[in-house]
């Protein structure tokens, strides 16, 4: 098993504050192998936060970022390429501190951990377990999303 959280729009401190204290509360060092992050950090000490949890952050620039990132990125896991780009990644967290924008002025609070088994992504087709983390009324509400690469063949 291999944990990644997918992390982005965080926008500290301009649109705001800081991740819940719920978040952190779950994002401890030792938790997660990877971090992916989609950019839009804007805050240095958020980016040694995410180092502190996992040594292998990798991060593309945002559009408000000033931090040294690349565009784009292409990252291998496992069995699982991930392309991130522009703020994006095939799996978008959404703002891991809910901040606004003009498409979601009262976003909710969210990132995604993604459970990656290489024995299974070759054996039964299924690359890997998606759990999105969103906070709702002050609880964090997680759902759990079972991906399996279309086409594949079926679980023997």
């Amino acid at each position: 098993m291999v944990l990644v959280l997918c992390i982005g729009d965080l926008h500290v401190p301009h649109r705001a504050q800081d991740m819940p204290a719920k978040f952190k509360e779950l994002l401890k060092p030792g938790k997660v192998d990877h971090i992916l992050c989609c950019g839009n950090l804007c805050s240095r000490s958020l980016l040694d936060y995410l180092r502190g949890i996992c040594a292998d952050v990798k991060l593309v620039a945002g559009d408000f970022d000033d931090h040294d990132a690349p565009e784009q990125l292409v990252v291998t896991i496992g069995d699982i390429r991930a392309v991130m780009y522009g703020e994006r990644l095939q799996i978008n967290p959404g703002s891991a501190t809910g901040a606004y924008s003009a498409l979601t002025p009262d976003a909710k609070p969210s990132f995604v951990l993604m459970d990656i088994d290489g024995a299974k992504a070759r054996w039964a087709c299924l690359p890997a377990t998606v759990y999105v983390y969103q906070l709702v009324d002050g609880a964090v509400k997680v759902e759990k999303i079972d991906y399996t690469k279309p086409g594949a063949p079926p679980a023997l």
